[in-house]
């Protein structure tokens, strides 16, 4: 979908060390740490991804010390509209989509999203 390089640190890839901007987009807590790790000193992480409820725990130090900028970005405020026309533009997102369930199976269909042993990321329900 557009990215020039990807790594998975759940298959033993290596993060890239030296990164001026990094997003961190699963809202794993256990990744703080490596991604504040892999961004140079001044650099910038955007935190995408939604973080549990409740108190996290990272080693934050690095964030003042190596002056990282550390900016939240709560996505889905204006971008429906932009993504909407996109798909209706013919933008493909099966790349992105794990599930694609019948509007009448919709409960399943969140139940699959919620549960993380389904390996499930972007579950479509399709409306027509």
């Amino acid at each position: 979908m557009g990215a020039e390089h990807t790594v998975n640190p759940a298959e033993g890839d290596a993060l890239p060390q030296d990164v001026e901007v990094a997003f961190e987009a699963s809202g794993a807590p256990k990744a703080l740490g490596g991604v504040i790790a892999a961004v140079r000193r001044g650099g910038v992480i955007v935190q995408v991804g939604n973080l549990p409820a409740g108190e996290v725990s990272a080693a934050l130090g690095n964030l003042v010390t190596r002056e990282i900028d550390y900016r939240g970005s709560y996505r889905f405020v204006d971008e429906i509209s932009d993504a909407l026309r996109l798909m209706a533009d013919g933008v493909d997102v099966s790349p992105l989509m794990t599930h694609e369930v019948e509007l009448a199976d919709a409960a399943r269909g969140f139940e699959l999203a919620a549960d993380r042993s389904t390996g499930s990321s972007k579950v479509m329900i399709q409306l027509s």
